[in-house]
């Protein structure tokens, strides 16, 4: 399965989504070989993404998106949310 979810053919990374991977079935990995994710250049904007879709990619059956982000987010600290210079309040 090829998985867009992360592409943006956005020009600037500040529009690139910082969300968790969301909206797939816990049983996906039953019905496909494999998930192929397709993230753009941006990578710090790109960071919640990607660790979110490792999370449910390793443990779907408990995968919980917000929860995932949250952990993402901690991990990131305060530096990545200054080098993206946005309110952390809005997430």
């Amino acid at each position: 399965l090829w998985d867009n979810f992360f592409a943006s053919d956005q020009e600037t990374a500040q529009k690139a989504p910082i969300y968790p991977y969301s909206g797939r079935n816990q049983n996906l990995q039953e019905r496909v070989q494999g998930i192929i994710i397709n993230p753009n250049p941006h990578y710090a904007w790109q960071f919640c993404a990607l660790h979110t879709a490792l999370d449910f990619m390793s443990n779907p059956q408990h995968y919980n998106p917000q929860q995932s982000f949250k952990t993402a987010i901690r991990e990131l600290g305060d530096n990545w949310w200054n080098s993206l210079n946005m309110n952390k309040k809005n997430y």
